[in-house]
């Protein structure tokens, strides 16, 4: 299956956001909250920048998604010119 640019486009920079919000959340965690001493300690901010990652993921992931699940407007709404017709079998 072939798939097309806006699919690697969406892909890539959904990734880069969830890298960036890992990033600048273990940095902020680490520097502003509390510097880990021991593992559970690291475990927690490493937890809490992957969710955060996931969050930034889906936030850039879900603006790339069209809104009528990747269709075109329906033949029926057209009009022989090509515009939206004005009628209430339309709407």
């Amino acid at each position: 299956m072939q798939r097309s640019a806006r699919f690697w486009v969406c892909g890539i920079l959904s990734m880069a956001t969830a890298l960036a919000f890992f990033a600048a959340t273990l940095y902020v965690s680490i520097r502003y909250l509390a510097k880990p001493h021991g593992f559970m300690d690291w475990m927690v901010q490493l937890t809490g920048a992957t969710i955060a990652g996931f969050i930034g993921f889906f936030l850039m992931w879900g603006h790339w998604q069209s809104p009528v699940g990747g269709q075109e407007v329906p033949p029926a709404a057209t009009g022989e010119s090509g515009q939206v017709s004005n009628t209430p079998a339309s709407r």
